[in-house]
């Protein structure tokens, strides 16, 4: 794990202090200036293996450069963390790094001197940075030459080095130029050749997409007319390619690979080429889920399959060879197969619109396929062909045993949440709500039982807090403590507010997801309902259904389960407040309620049994102090012993009817006679009251009596009425 320094120099700096604004600064200065050289940069990050790791997904960034408007985000987002700088051949730059007096001897001896260094915050080591050959060069830790180990490191295609600025994470020294980088200074670095220190790297020059090479730093043009051939080439086969249908054949996911797979060997292009292309396909409206509705690709699936499908070894094949059918699904290879016999589908005169194709393939060889639709299918008239609206169709009925095909969703917490739906908490302000979706998140997140002992589906979590931010850590080091258990690194908390009315912000959080996260969540809270909804009515249905809706997209893309956390309105037992198209549209629902303790109960279960309500206790933690020497402390809610629980649900007017019983008969039995005599009720309300305190009286015949687990709480009411006589 990272060092308690690490952890010091990066993460935990004090907001208000001198020396954080001025690092803040600085980053962000340096952040900018580095991405007007040309740069790409990564994301900030906080804890790592090593000084160079990111938390954040920051492998993509060797594809492709960061738009400015991304680094000012990251440096809004995360300031004062440090940040990368990726070399080779997107950044036009190959870096030496030097970590001893020996490793620079030979540097010297061997490389001619660059004006463009930067010394390291260990007072030891200096990055030499040199331009770009035009071909690959390999990364090499601390490299062997003639013989002798040294501690000099290449960092070439997709290597990293830590940027202008940043903290060392041991030392807390600062990344310093020697003198400021300028464009006019890169210009003067010397071309780096890998004959200097007698390494073998790969010398052969191939095309590379625009966005991963510099120009600037080329002596060779890119040749942009023959990879828009290929890339229009490998869109021309794609187009006949069906999208990918999950849970069919043998799976959406080794399709989606093989297409990769094609794609880049096939046709001659990289990763960063194919991805524009594959993207397209995976947007189309042919890719759908087990049960027929759409399923888009996320961006980083495709950078996934196509990184994956670049790894690919084909020995004595050159890129533009086709690959065996063995390396790929035969779908795609008869499809290839069969380009050239290509046909005009013959429909009736006059369903084709003016211009356009449409294509067929031999039904022996591949399914069903057409050119995908560039807009939304038209319904099924007597000019279109069934077949044509087959193919077209985003949705299917089903008949019984369709039905029983669909997978059945599973328990993400036993009794409460279930995959892939759409839920809701809710209770009167401090009722501990936030606390308890909070236990949920953090036990899913960590595999263990929720509140010690419902079992729980591990899966990573994203909390969107947006209110009680500033206590909120201590909420999660209380449940820390409190389990024993290390902090989830599954578990990400986005302290900021989001607008989820609109679509934009929506996407915003696949993004954080995507950098942040690094995973398909399996829950999503969104705490509270109102933080998140923006100028809408909360009582108006249109903007209820919209926020549903987009509640919904959220959920189709993740398949996680989405957990808004709202409010009570005035009167508490109206539920929640607001329109009731949120009530609707949930698979579940959970009620909390606090008098003083938390009564958890179950308002809606859509696909199974409601649990039994039941009670938590609040327990305090201590955390410590602060610098005043006052004690820090927070809660964690724990449930109850079972009788303990009982008793306190029952309501004021049965805890009454049970003592005035005790008070009579204390251990005894008793009969309705017995308890019309005490209470002076009548036969029929005697009746109902005993029938619903079957969990608290035993019955035997016509005869009744008190439960044994029971005496205590009586014994405990007598003691207090005898002080108060």
């Amino acid at each position: 794990m990272y060092s308690s320094k690490v952890t010091e120099n990066n993460a935990n700096c004090n907001p208000t202090s001198v020396e954080y604004l001025e690092r803040k600064l600085l980053i962000r200065s340096s952040m900018e200036r580095m991405h007007a050289l040309g740069f790409s940069l990564t994301p900030p990050y906080v804890k790592g293996q090593t000084k160079g790791q990111t938390e954040r997904r920051w492998k993509i960034y060797q594809l492709k450069r960061a738009k400015l408007n991304e680094v000012k985000w990251w440096s809004t987002r995360w300031p004062g963390q440090n940040y990368g700088i990726i070399t080779g051949a997107i950044s036009g730059i190959v870096a030496l790094d030097t970590d001893d007096e020996e490793a620079e001897a030979l540097l010297r001896d061997r490389c001619p001197a660059t004006p463009v260094r930067q010394r390291s915050g260990s007072d030891r080591g200096i990055h030499h940075i040199y331009r770009h050959p035009g071909f690959d060069v390999a990364n090499v830790v601390k490299l062997i030459f003639r013989g002798k180990r040294y501690r000099l490191d290449i960092r070439g295609e997709g290597g990293l080095i830590v940027g202008p600025g940043c903290r060392h994470p041991e030392t807390g020294g600062i990344y310093t130029e020697v003198e400021t980088w300028t464009p006019e200074l890169l210009v003067c670095a010397p071309v780096f050749d890998p004959a200097w220190l007698e390494i073998n790297g790969q010398r052969t020059a191939r095309p590379k997409s625009p966005d991963a090479v510099r120009s600037d730093f080329q002596d060779t043009p890119i040749d942009l007319d023959g990879l828009k051939a290929k890339q229009q080439s490998g869109r021309d086969w794609l187009a006949h390619c069906p999208g990918a249908v999950q849970g069919k054949g043998r799976g959406a996911d080794n399709y989606a690979y093989s297409l990769a797979v094609e794609l880049l060997w096939a046709f001659d292009l990289t990763p960063a080429e194919g991805f524009p292309l594959l993207f397209e396909w995976g947007q189309r409206e042919s890719n759908r889920d087990s049960g027929g509705g759409y399923w888009p690709w996320t961006e980083r699936e495709i950078r996934h399959k196509l990184n994956d499908a670049a790894a690919e070894v084909q020995e004595d094949k050159p890129r533009g060879h086709r690959l065996p059918s063995s390396c790929y699904d035969e779908q795609v290879a008869a499809l290839f197969a069969e380009k050239q016999k290509v046909k005009i589908d013959e429909r009736p005169p006059g369903d084709l619109a003016d211009g356009e194709q449409t294509c067929s393939l031999n039904a022996q060889n591949a399914p069903e396929a057409t050119q995908e639709p560039t807009s939304v299918p038209k319904p099924l008239g007597a000019a279109q062909s069934p077949r044509h609206a087959e193919d077209q169709r985003r949705r299917r009925g089903y008949r019984l045993a369709d039905l029983k095909m669909l997978p059945s969703p599973k328990w993400l917490i036993k009794n409460h949440l279930t995959t892939n739906s759409l839920g809701a908490i809710y209770g009167a302000a401090g009722s501990g709500k936030t606390f308890y979706a909070l236990d949920m998140g953090l036990s899913i997140a960590s595999g263990s039982a929720f509140l010690g002992l419902y079992s729980t589906l591990k899966a990573p979590v994203l909390y969107l807090s947006g209110e009680g931010n500033a206590g909120i850590y201590k909420r999660i080091e209380a449940w820390m403590t409190h389990y024993g258990l290390d902090y989830p690194h599954d578990f990400v908390t986005v302290p900021f507010q989001f607008d989820m009315l609109v679509e934009k912000e929506i996407d915003e959080i696949l993004t954080i997801i995507d950098l942040d996260l690094g995973k398909p969540p399996g829950l999503v809270v969104v705490d509270t309902l109102a933080r998140y909804f923006g100028d809408g009515d909360e009582n108006a249905t249109k903007d209820m259904g919209k926020f549903v809706r987009l509640l919904d997209r959220l959920k189709a893309r993740t398949g996680a389960t989405i957990l808004p956390v709202h409010h009570t309105g005035k009167d508490e037992a109206k539920k929640e407040r607001g329109n009731s198209v949120l009530r609707g549209a949930c698979d579940f629902i959970i009620a909390t309620k606090a008098e003083p303790n938390l009564i958890v109960s179950c308002d809606k279960q859509k696909d199974a049994e409601p649990f039994d309500q039941y009670l938590c206790k609040k327990h305090i933690i201590r955390l410590g102090t602060d610098d005043e020497g006052e004690e820090i402390t927070s809660c964690v809610f724990v449930p109850t012993d079972l009788i303990e629980q009982k008793w306190t649900l029952l309501t004021k007017t049965k805890k009454d009817f049970v003592q005035t019983m005790w008070a009579k008969v204390k251990g005894g039995w008793f009969t309705q006679g017995d308890c019309r005599a005490a209470t002076n009720k009548s036969k029929s309300a005697v009746s109902k009251d005993l029938s619903e305190l079957n969990h608290v009286v035993d019955r035997h015949n016509e005869q009744y009596r008190i439960k044994p687990g029971f005496y205590p709480f009586l014994r405990n009411q007598d003691s207090e009425l005898n002080k108060g006589g």
